[in-house]
């Protein structure tokens, strides 16, 4: 891993990967004025051979917290979690104390971003929007994974399935938004205020 400062931005970039043919790089930039980052992950193909890839960020997050994100369908079969929405958004919160197996869900997403309520702060991860027909197989948008200890969870996405020709590259860019709940704002599950909060701070950092 190669890093450095260029401008106002940290680059971050691995070696090529053997096996793989790919290398991959993050470009991390503050967006000034606003609690956020931009992160722009590039996957390069190597090889002599086009090859299918998806680009897929993990964050982890802490237990006890509340994960949800836009959705009009329950998540896909092979989820060991299964969540269905309310009013369009589905919801998951964590309790360590109920998990007795390593749980994970699939699932398609709508609007381009996830939130995680962690005590009082919200965070938001924004991205493009990927139809579930540009989704790579057995995989899903969104993805929620959970240990069967309970206390290592990970809210994740995936980027399109996209093909890459020998020698070409892709960028995906996903932000990272945070801001503190109001205190009026009752913190719970399938709460429209939370949604609406999150709603907000997706479009005040949309690039």
């Amino acid at each position: 891993m190669k890093a450095a400062i260029e401008g106002k931005a940290l680059r971050l970039r691995s070696a090529t990967c053997e096996s793989l043919h790919f290398s991959a790089e993050q470009r991390i930039t503050l967006l000034e004025g606003k609690n956020a980052m931009l992160v722009e992950f590039t996957i390069t193909n190597h090889d002599r051979a086009p090859h299918k890839v998806a680009p897929w960020q993990n964050t982890r997050v802490r237990p006890k917290g509340i994960t949800f994100y836009p959705s009009t369908e329950p998540t896909y079969p092979q989820s060991s979690l299964k969540l269905t929405p309310t009013n369009g958004i589905s919801w998951y919160t964590h309790d360590p104390t109920t998990v007795k197996d390593n749980l994970k869900s699939y699932a398609d997403g709508r609007e381009g971003w996830m939130a995680e309520v962690d005590g009082d702060l919200l965070f938001v991860k924004v991205f493009a929007d990927v139809p579930r027909e540009a989704q790579a197989p057995e995989e899903g948008e969104i993805v929620i994974y959970v240990s069967n200890s309970g206390r290592f969870v990970e809210m994740e996405q995936q980027g399109a399935y996209t093909a890459l020709l020998p020698g070409a590259s892709l960028t995906w860019p996903v932000v990272f938004a945070v801001q503190r709940i109001p205190k009026n704002v009752e913190i719970r599950a399938e709460s429209a205020r939370l949604v609406e909060l999150a709603r907000q701070l997706a479009a005040s950092v949309r690039q």
